[in-house]
């Protein structure tokens, strides 16, 4: 059973910890010395073996073993931990500091023992272990839902390659590392080394130019890297816009003239797209070694990749090479300085939303908009989802950002209804919402003050969400149902399983997913699939939407399989006002 507390001056890293053993006195001791440490957390309990592996299905940030256990001594618990590759801080959790339990826990590989005891000792431990999970933050693309990144496509073929590029997932790089990192030899005179090559203001060039021009230009990059690296060093699709290499049994020297000579071919490569010359591109290269204190895959992207962060903070089209203490706080810094001018924003009312319209393609002319947001820092210029939005996820501010949203699209739609206008707004939620237990309660207030039906608002949930926490999304949905709002399943048919999804789920529109939309004019199968979606939709009574449509041609392949409503750059890219025509003869 799950014990949440809200924790409203939550620090940076919300924890979410794993009681293996104790008590119910246990945990009700432990969550007064949590509170102490400013971080919000949830806290659940394992005390069974069955449990115990039920839990390692989840994700967890640390994990507190309290002994004697019942059906696993301490050992048996690391030892599972390590086999199950469970990435979490293991605590020992003791009544005494001192005794055989506490250090045979520490030879047996957990990080450090902590009392309920010692109330100060507990506190600065945990807020320590906090510190150190700040490293493997910055590489929870997975967990960000991202606000505005997109986790690289993965391709039938044994989970290998990504689609876009034909490159190794982020998943089998790393994997296939470790695999090359424990074969090496110990006292090896050469070393193993990552480069993060990550391109330079992707997202000012999607603004500059079409979504579809923008994958173009990755799968470019992607060739160009392809076809400079010896064959023999894999190269992945780290995220949207990143790459990672492994340099085998290499030196310093040459990883660095490889990174160097890497950013200079980047950096003079000509694209067109369409027959147009493109935006500059260049890039930003992190470097990492093996060394002492770097000695698994894991780690040493992790630090390639706070490597290019630096590097790019300070100018890109540069490589840079990794420095411990520098670079980590560096990396903590930019977080913290980010999520400062986050809090400062919504305390200022400094965000911006804008609409792209969602238009029918079967003769319907309700206005339909979808919301997006941008934050305005102190002078009022935009900044990106992308740039702001992982760090809000990291900090738990979602939640508030979505009440942000919703409140001013209440407003929006309260005058526009004065103006005989009846228009409706698509607002996506975030993972996090899901769980604001006061949110329904406070969305029924919002509707009554602005007199707005709730059918005005269309919520739209990821179809991601619903593979983490399907009970959680089903709840969610029949509580909007109650006030009468629509709800949106988005991200559709990127899973084998989405189709049982319609049986369960109190749903109006579903969203197509953008990869298969991208692909739908050039795969014969891609539109099967899709047809097969829209067409199960319909079944239901399901109106569909496809996104991020770019050209008459995918146009032309969505008239096809019937599609409801078309949303993207094609209509009109996200603006600050709505005026797009809804008319049947436009």
């Amino acid at each position: 059973m799950s014990n949440s507390d809200p924790a409203t001056n939550s620090a940076t890293l919300p924890l979410k910890l794993l009681l293996i053993g104790g008590s119910d006195e246990t945990t009700i001791q432990c969550k007064p010395l949590l509170r102490g440490i400013d971080t919000a957390f949830s806290l659940e309990r394992a005390t069974t073996q069955t449990t115990l592996i039920d839990a390692f299905s989840e994700s967890w940030d640390l994990v507190l073993i309290c002994p004697p256990l019942e059906t696993l001594d301490t050992t048996q618990v690391l030892a599972l931990m390590a086999e199950q590759a469970i990435d979490a801080t293991p605590l020992i959790l003791v009544n005494e500091l001192a005794g055989d339990i506490a250090l045979r826990g520490l030879r047996d590989g957990a990080s450090s023992t902590i009392s309920l005891q010692h109330h100060e000792h507990f506190q600065l431990t945990l807020r320590r272990e906090i510190k150190e999970l700040a490293h493997h933050r910055q590489l929870t693309k997975l967990q960000i839902d991202k606000a505005s990144l997109n986790t690289p496509l993965i391709s039938p073929d044994g989970h290998k390659k990504d689609l876009l590029t034909n490159l190794y997932t982020q998943q089998f790089f790393t994997a296939g590392s470790e695999k090359i990192f424990k074969k090496m030899p110990p006292n090896c005179n050469t070393q193993h080394g990552v480069l993060m090559i990550s391109l330079d203001k992707i997202d000012t060039i999607r603004q500059q130019i079409s979504l579809a021009a923008a994958d173009t230009i990755i799968a470019e990059i992607a060739n160009c890297v392809r076809n400079y690296i010896p064959a023999n060093y894999p190269i992945a699709r780290f995220d949207d816009h990143r790459f990672a290499v492994l340099i085998q049994q290499t030196t310093l020297k040459k990883i660095e003239s490889t990174a160097n000579a890497t950013c200079k071919k980047i950096a003079e490569y000509t694209i067109d797209v369409a027959g147009a010359k493109t935006p500059k591109v260049t890039c930003s290269i992190g470097i990492s070694l093996t060394d002492n204190d770097t000695l698994t895959a894991p780690q040493l992207i992790i630090k390639a990749l706070m490597a290019s962060k630096a590097a790019s903070a300070t100018g890109g089209n540069q490589s840079h090479l990794f420095k411990p203490q520098h670079d980590e706080q560096y990396g903590l810094a930019i977080e913290q300085q980010m999520e400062k001018q986050i809090r400062a924003a919504l305390k200022a009312n400094r965000f911006k939303l804008l609409y792209q319209p969602i238009v029918s393609l079967k003769s319907n002319t309700a206005e339909n908009y979808e919301l997006l947001l941008r934050m305005l820092d102190e002078n009022h210029e935009e900044i990106l989802p992308a740039e702001f939005m992982p760090i809000a996820a990291q900090a738990g501010l979602m939640p508030t950002i979505d009440r942000w949203v919703t409140h001013n699209a209440l407003i929006e739609l309260s005058k526009r209804r004065r103006n005989g206008k009846g228009t409706s707004f698509f607002v996506k939620l975030d993972h996090a919402t899901l769980s604001d237990g006061g949110f329904h309660t406070w969305l029924s207030e919002q509707l009554r003050e602005n007199k707005m039906p709730g059918d005005a608002l269309v919520f739209e949930i990821s179809e991601r969400s619903d593979l983490k926490a399907p009970a959680l999304v089903a709840q969610f949905m029949q509580q909007l149902k109650i006030l009468r709002c629509r709800c949106t399943l988005d991200h559709f048919g990127d899973n084998e399983a989405s189709l049982k999804r319609l049986e369960r789920l109190p749903l109006d529109f579903l969203k197509i997913d953008r990869s298969l939309i991208q692909r739908i004019n050039t795969e014969p199968k891609i539109q099967q699939k899709v047809k097969l979606l829209v067409t199960s939709a319909h079944k239901k009574e399901l109106k569909t939407i496809a996104e991020f449509v770019q050209d008459a041609a995918t146009l032309s392949a969505l008239w096809s399989c019937d599609m409801d409503y078309i949303q993207g750059y094609f209509l009109q890219r996200p603006d600050g006002t709505m005026d797009y025509d809804f008319t049947e003869e436009n």
